[in-house]
């Protein structure tokens, strides 16, 4: 009988990944890279503007660079034209002299959003299989660390749940833009919303204060980092990611939502108390800021997500999908060959293990090796 060593350590809960597993290419590490340095130009920036007297609201806007200086790098890699006409167009903007507003939001559209889906998809690559292994010794015993805790609580796993039977529709192809999951992303971007709404609410008092361009710049660059928090966990819907026991099938995005909605519908309860707190005078600006906000929020969200969907995810879904034979070579609770399994024919359902799945594993006797 032959085994690959991949498939034996999934039977007796091996620690680490099988070798070859990562999905981090040349070009993902480069952006990484990118993205570490010009955050720490960012930071350095912004303590500029503090120490030269700028109040917090006005220089915010500086976190976003990060952003704008990997949606260059993205475009440069794959569509290096739309990087000279992004260029071209913003270069027009700033000798027409429109608003800082309508600039940066220029930045935003061509760049920004862009760059949050290139990190977002680094994100993906460095935690979906990783993540999958630790959801794996959720169940084994003195395998439960603080990782698989965490993760147990963000995918909403049951205590007593064998959690080692993992599959995917690692066959999936996409024939275009899926809207229906384009409106559930819109959706779980506002359900992270809700803590931008307790902020305006809480700081109405120095947010009204300000120009209504600087305002909307502030709120705008927190928006622009909500996809980094959504696209990550779709991949698991878009694979349906799912762990096979007792005859169910448990989405491992389906517990995402579930923990999302039980973290939410708190703070959704301290964001009516808070507007409760917010006197007749302020109330109708914290809801037109509500308002706007939401409504920027699906926009980018909207617009985050059919970008994905078009430049980003099919290449992600394929690199996870060769990869998956290696994490996961056979299934697991199936028989050997059908001699070994006949006494189970009478059982409707009895998995039987295609042969050429199987690797080599040696096992030494009496000096001699047999397989």
């Amino acid at each position: 009988m032959r085994f690959d060593t991949a498939s034996v350590g999934k039977l007796f809960g091996k620690d680490t990944l099988p070798e070859g597993l990562s999905l981090m290419r040349q070009s993902d590490k480069l952006t990484a890279i990118v993205a570490a340095v010009s955050a720490l130009v960012a930071l350095g920036v912004i303590i500029w503007q503090l120490i030269d007297g700028h109040p917090v609201h006005e220089v915010f806007p500086y976190v976003t660079i990060p952003l704008v200086a990997c949606g260059a790098l993205f475009f440069l890699r794959r569509k290096y034209w739309v990087l000279v006409i992004i260029a071209v167009l913003l270069a027009a903007m700033y000798l027409l002299g429109v608003s800082e507003l309508i600039f940066y939001l220029g930045f935003l559209v061509a760049l920004g959003v862009p760059g949050s889906i290139s990190i977002a998809s680094i994100i993906s690559r460095w935690v979906f299989y990783r993540a999958l292994h630790a959801v794996e010794c959720v169940s084994m015993p003195k395998k439960a660390r603080l990782k698989e805790r965490a993760l147990a609580f963000i995918f909403d796993l049951p205590k007593g749940l064998d959690t080692r039977d993992l599959m995917s529709n690692w066959k999936m192809r996409r024939s275009g833009i899926p809207w229906k999951d384009v409106l559930g992303n819109v959706t779980l971007a506002l359900m992270v919303g809700i803590i931008l709404w307790i902020c305006i609410t809480l700081d109405r008092g120095s947010l009204s204060d300000l120009p209504a361009d600087t305002a909307v710049l502030y709120i705008l660059s927190i928006i622009a980092f909500i996809p980094l928090f959504v696209l990550p966990l779709i991949l698991f819907r878009s694979l349906d990611v799912r762990i096979t026991a007792d005859n169910c099938d448990v989405p491992l995005f389906g517990g995402i939502m579930s923990t999302m909605v039980r973290t939410f519908l708190p703070l959704a309860v301290v964001l009516l108390i808070a507007l409760a707190t917010v006197g007749s005078s302020d109330i109708l600006w914290v809801l037109a800021g509500v308002l706007i906000s939401a409504v920027m929020i699906a926009a980018v969200m909207l617009y985050s997500s059919v970008l994905y969907y078009g430049l980003s995810e099919p290449s992600l879904i394929n690199d996870v999908n060769q990869k998956w034979r290696s994490f996961r070579p056979v299934s697991m609770m199936s028989t050997v060959n059908e001699n070994e399994g006949s006494r189970l024919k009478d059982v409707p359902g009895t998995p039987v293990r295609d042969r050429s799945e199987y690797g080599t594993l040696t096992l030494p006797k009496d000096g001699h090796s047999k397989s």
